[in-house]
């Protein structure tokens, strides 16, 4: 397909550009491979906005990459809390102490040692040492995957085998020989970040538009492809506050779940129940639950569900009909009349209740009695649109025959200030402890 013609001139471009135009930030400047390597972790999935004040606090309170490796997991955890994808966190910590083990603590120049680092990948090793080091890596992002598509007005996916292999090619070409490799990488994803934007890119301020194919062509609009966004799934979780002695009762993830070290109150995903049931045809796999889930569909064939409950499992489940987010402007009273209208544990005959009780019990190792309803809490999570039904819920002593799980504890309220949550968590203690 090509490359960048003349590509001295075309750097030369870039690069004067981005010394008038870009934004400072607290991350930039510095040659210091772990500050550059945290910030671009960050970075990952989160906007720029958001991770300025995450990466200031983070690196006040783990300023080496030792300080980091000898942290606790937890405390690692709690410093990213609200910056979400929390697996980013962990691999964070588990490749400082990779780093301290194998190579003292300092950060390693060679691409592959680099690369071998837990949750580094082509990107961040080459980001990291191009910009630490002017190694002359190429990179290859959301902003420059974009930008190299348009450059070369690339009409196919760009996140295909065959797409990746043409962008890394060209982002590879158009470095330059020597020098400036970590500004002139830089520069590319500024460029992508402020003016060759998703929509109505920015060309009359393109420093190299003259060099962009899709703009000579008019195609911005169309380059790159895209594929159409599926609508988020709606689904529903119980989740119970149970209090017992001054204590309030957390379970924590195990690793591999998606919140893994985070803690959270004990809950059951309804939805998943239902699904497994064959009431939702759409099988949809959830890994919410943070303890081990027994098979769910012995529930419903032991309590026999009813009809009424089908009905309100199938509404639920067509996007649009239920567990909308509030729209600006709408009322509390027609978000709560919402919520009633999706309420599954409601609409559930009492014994099919039972049911679903005996196994959240099951969950916690202790025997729970549900309490009053104290509302209700709408939160996104990757392809998920989550409505969480919040109970008080009454420990009534040890569940028949269930050993207590071990990644779960009673926890004062001012202990639960200091541990790591997921945000839906934080959001419960905020609204209803």
């Amino acid at each position: 397909m090509g490359t960048i013609k003349p590509p001295r001139e075309f750097q030369r471009r870039l690069i004067a550009w981005y010394a008038k135009h870009r934004r400072e930030m607290p991350w930039r400047g510095s040659r210091d491979p772990y500050a550059i390597w945290v910030s671009e972790i960050m970075l990952q999935q989160t906007t720029t906005q958001t991770v300025r004040g995450y990466f200031d606090r983070f690196m006040g309170r783990f300023p080496t990459i030792a300080a980091l490796a000898e942290a606790e997991l937890d405390d690692v955890n709690r410093s990213w809390e609200g910056l979400g994808y929390y697996r980013r966190a962990a691999q964070l910590h588990r490749a400082a102490r990779v780093i301290v083990e194998q190579y003292g603590g300092v950060f390693p120049k060679d691409y592959r040692e680099v690369l071998a680092l837990p949750g580094i990948g082509r990107y961040t090793a080459g980001a990291v040492l191009s910009i630490a080091y002017d190694r002359r890596l190429p990179i290859l992002e959301a902003n420059t995957v974009r930008l190299h598509a348009r450059l070369l007005a690339y009409s196919g996916d760009p996140v295909s085998k065959e797409g990746q292999s043409i962008l890394w090619e060209n982002a590879e070409r158009i470095l330059p020989d020597r020098g400036n490799i970590g500004a002139f990488n830089q520069a590319l994803m500024e460029l992508g970040s402020l003016v060759c934007t998703p929509r109505t890119p920015d060309c009359a301020r393109c420093p190299v538009s003259g060099f962009c194919r899709t703009a000579e062509a008019g195609l911005q609009e169309s380059i790159p492809f895209q594929k159409p966004k599926s609508p988020p799934e709606p689904r529903t979780v119980l989740a119970v506050i149970v209090r017992k002695k001054g204590g309030i009762l957390l379970q924590q993830f195990g690793m591999g779940e998606r919140w893994a070290g985070l803690w959270d109150f004990p809950q059951i995903d309804l939805t998943a129940l239902g699904t497994e049931s064959g009431f939702i045809p759409k099988p949809v796999e959830c890994k919410s639950t943070p303890s081990a889930r027994p098979h769910l569909r012995a529930v419903w064939l032991k309590y026999g569900a009813t009809s009424s409950v089908a009905a309100t499992f199938n509404n639920f489940s067509q996007p649009g009909k239920s567990d909308r987010e509030p729209h600006r402007g709408s009322d509390r009273k027609s978000d709560r009349e919402n919520d009633r209208k999706n309420d599954l544990f409601a609409a559930m005959e009492p014994a099919v209740q039972t049911g679903v009780l005996e196994r959240l019990s099951a969950s916690t190792g202790r025997r729970l009695q549900l309490g009053k309803r104290l509302g209700t809490h709408r939160h996104t999570v990757t392809r998920y649109r989550i409505l969480r039904l919040v109970h008080e819920a009454v420990d009534t002593g040890p569940a028949a025959k269930k050993a207590t799980p071990e990644r779960q504890g009673w926890f004062a309220p001012e202990e639960i200030a200091a541990l790591p949550l997921n945000s839906p968590a934080r959001r419960m203690v905020e609204k209803f402890l």
